[in-house]
């Protein structure tokens, strides 16, 4: 019995140390095992001919309007406005995809997600067709965002992200 009472208390001492790489959120995710994650079968490159066929917004007057209407949820895609200006759109015929564009409707990065239901990761690529980071996506709510050397950039939870330290970096409407 002592040796239980002992090892108990050995445990709740210990918990705290052991339960600082874990991220609060809605849902607890150990940071290491959403980073793993994030870049499993992820491929370094992306056609660059994709890239080409979505440099400009093809629905970029449409999209404006409806975003300072607003409204996420169109008819064949959903969009999705960030802090930053950048706003994505996912047409509804790909819904692996998302496209994310300047404020003036030229494309900034793309992303690819590796299943439709949660959890399941997002690479994101440059206007190269190059890796430029992962995702991981725990929730409709919650992502851990990871640069292409794997470090974590942000956590979001609902439409607030955090950096690594827990501070508010950005604001976002997600996709709904």
């Amino acid at each position: 019995m002592k040796k239980v009472c002992l090892f108990l208390i050995f445990l709740a001492l210990n918990c705290p140390l052991s339960c600082a790489a874990v991220l609060q959120g809605g849902i607890s995710m150990d940071v290491t095992g959403a980073r793993d994650a994030a870049f499993e079968n992820v491929g370094p490159n992306l056609s660059k001919e994709l890239i080409l066929a979505n440099f400009i917004d093809p629905n970029y007057e449409a999209n404006r309007i409806a975003l300072l209407n607003g409204q996420i949820d169109l008819k064949d895609r959903e969009l999705c406005q960030f802090s930053s200006g950048i706003y994505g759109v996912r047409y509804n015929n790909d819904p692996y995809r998302a496209y994310y564009y300047t404020k003036d409707g030229r494309l900034d990065y793309t992303d690819k997600k590796s299943r439709l239901e949660y959890p399941h990761n997002v690479a994101t690529y440059d206007l190269r067709g190059n890796l430029i980071g992962s995702a991981y996506y725990v929730s409709k709510f919650e992502q851990y965002i990871f640069d292409k050397d794997k470090n974590l950039t942000t956590h979001w939870v609902g439409n607030t992200g955090y950096d690594k330290n827990g501070n508010v970096k950005a604001s976002r409407r997600y996709f709904e």
